[in-house]
């Protein structure tokens, strides 16, 4: 495992923020100003690194939240497989 990188692999990163988003607008599709973050128990290591996915058996846990416009908060807490390359274990709260 030491030579697994621990440098963050932006387009995975892309794919993932947009996978995201794609399953808040689904929820609201009024939903606009979308955070997304990754999640990871590695100390030091980005969540979207070799290292980390791989510690992870490919998955990456993901959160997101974004604003109605009605005002309300919509949350997305799921993980990306990278191995199936889609968005699951997705449960949104609203």
């Amino acid at each position: 495992m030491g030579t697994t990188s621990t440098v963050p692999n932006p387009e995975v990163g892309q794919v993932i923020k947009v996978a995201a988003a794609k399953e808040l607008l689904k929820a609201a599709p009024s939903a606009s100003n979308i955070q997304v973050e990754f999640i990871t128990d590695l100390e030091g290591v980005d969540p979207t690194s070799e290292r980390a996915i791989y510690n992870h058996f490919g998955f990456v846990e993901v959160e997101a939240a974004a604003t109605t416009c009605a005002g309300n908060t919509i949350k997305l807490h799921g993980e990306y497989d990278t191995n199936q390359w889609k968005l699951v274990f997705a449960d949104i709260e609203r």
